[in-house]
C-alpha cells in the first residue's frame, strides 16, 4: 500500500476552511492449491478530495464538511460515495463548549479482511463497504485547569463487516451483516499534575446489536461494551512522552468455534507507549511501541485480532 495526503488551511471571505485529498494504491496477492481458496492478484486505488468550512453564527459555530471517496477495483464493481458532515458548537460565557455532530460513515473492506485465510477459514472477495450514519452530542471544557468532556453517541450502519464462524462452506469467513446499530456514552478528565506531567482517565460504554439479514432478529454484537482507558503524559522543552493503557471488558466474541479463540470472552488489557523529540523546528523524531506486553486477543465484532508488538521509528517534517 502506498499513499499521498495533502491538506491546506486558509480563509475565504473571512470564513476559515480546509481542503485537501487522500490518495492510495493497494495490491493484494495470495495463492493456494486448496480448491476452497482463491488465487488473487488484484489492485485497487482510491482518491478522496474533501473540504471543510467553519461558519460563525453569533456565539455558535457551524461546521460543514464534504468528502467524496472513489475507488477503482480490479475485476469488481467500482464504488464511490459522498460523505457529508455537519457540526454545531456553542461556547458558554464560562468556556464550556456544547457540540452536536452528524455525519455519513463509509469504509472500504481492508485487504486483510478480503484475503484472510487460515485453518478453517475462507477468503471473502465480495465484501461490501460499510456505510451508515453517526451522531454525537456532548459538552467539554478544554480551558479548565483540569480539562474534561462528556458525550453520547449513536450509529446506524448497513453492511458492517464481522467475523462469522457459520459460513456457507462450514468455514469461518468475514461477511457483511445487513444492519448494525450502537449507542453509548464516554467521558474523560485530565489531571494536570504540574507543568510537565498529566494523567487522563477515561471511560466509554457501547451497547451494540446487529442483524444477519433484514428478516432476522437483533442479536448482541461482540463489540466490547466497556473501554476503560488511562493516559500518562510528559512534556518538557523538546520532549514528549505518553503511556496509554486500555481495558476492554464485558464482551462475547465467539461461543461456537472450537479453535484457539473459542469462547474468548475474557477481558483485554493493552498498553502502548510513545516518545517524541523535536529535533529541529517543524521536525520531530518519534519512537512508538504498540502492545508492549505482546498480548493477542480477538478485539472486536469484526474478528479483528489486535496487532502483535510493534516498534516504529518515524521522522516527521512539516512545511
Amino acid at each position: 500500500s502506498i499513499g499521498v495526503t495533502f491538506n491546506r488551511k486558509q480563509e475565504l471571505f473571512n470564513v476559515p476552511f480546509v481542503y485537501g485529498f487522500d490518495w492510495q494504491k493497494q495490491n493484494g496477492r495470495t495463492y493456494d492449491v486448496n480448491a476452497s481458496k482463491l488465487n488473487y492478484d488484484k489492485d485497487r486505488s482510491g482518491i478522496a478530495p474533501y473540504v471543510e468550512a467553519s461558519i460563525p453564527l453569533g456565539q455558535a459555530n457551524l461546521g460543514l464538511g464534504l468528502r467524496y471517496e472513489s475507488w477503482n477495483v480490479d475485476d469488481a464493481d467500482n464504488v464511490s460515495e459522498f460523505i457529508p458532515r455537519l457540526s454545531l458548537n456553542w461556547e458558554s460565557p464560562k468556556g464550556k463548549l456544547l457540540y452536536l455532530t452528524a455525519g455519513r460513515y463509509y469504509m472500504m473492506p481492508t485487504l486483510s479482511q478480503i484475503l484472510y485465510e487460515g485453518w478453517g477459514a475462507i477468503q471473502s472477495p465480495n465484501l461490501k463497504p460499510e456505510q451508515g450514519w453517526t451522531y454525537d452530542i456532548g459538552i467539554k471544557d478544554e480551558k479548565a485547569k483540569n480539562p474534561w468532556k462528556l458525550g453520547a453517541f449513536y450509529m446506524d450502519m448497513e453492511d458492517k463487516i464481522i467475523w462469522n464462524t457459520d459460513s456457507w462452506m462450514g468455514e469461518a469467513a468475514y461477511i457483511n451483516v445487513a444492519e448494525y446499530k450502537a449507542w453509548g456514552f464516554e467521558g474523560q478528565y485530565k489531571f494536570n499534575i504540574n507543568d510537565n506531567w498529566s494523567f487522563t482517565p477515561g471511560f466509554a460504554y457501547t451497547y451494540a446489536e446487529e442483524k444477519a439479514d433484514s428478516s432476522a432478529d437483533w442479536v448482541r454484537s461482540s463489540t466490547p461494551r466497556m473501554d476503560i482507558s488511562a493516559f500518562l503524559n510528559y512534556k518538557q522543552d523538546k520532549w514528549r512522552a505518553e503511556l496509554a493503557a486500555h481495558y476492554y471488558g464485558d464482551r462475547v466474541v465467539d461461543k461456537k468455534s472450537t479453535g484457539k479463540f473459542a469462547n474468548d470472552d475474557e477481558d483485554i488489557f493493552l498498553v502502548n507507549a510513545t516518545v517524541a523529540w523535536d529535533v529541529f523546528e517543524n521536525q520531530t523524531l518519534r519512537l512508538t511501541c504498540t502492545n508492549i506486553f505482546d498480548k493477542e486477543f480477538i478485539i472486536s465484532s469484526s474478528g479483528y485480532i489486535n496487532p502483535e508488538r510493534k516498534i516504529i521509528a518515524s521522522w516527521e517534517c512539516k512545511f
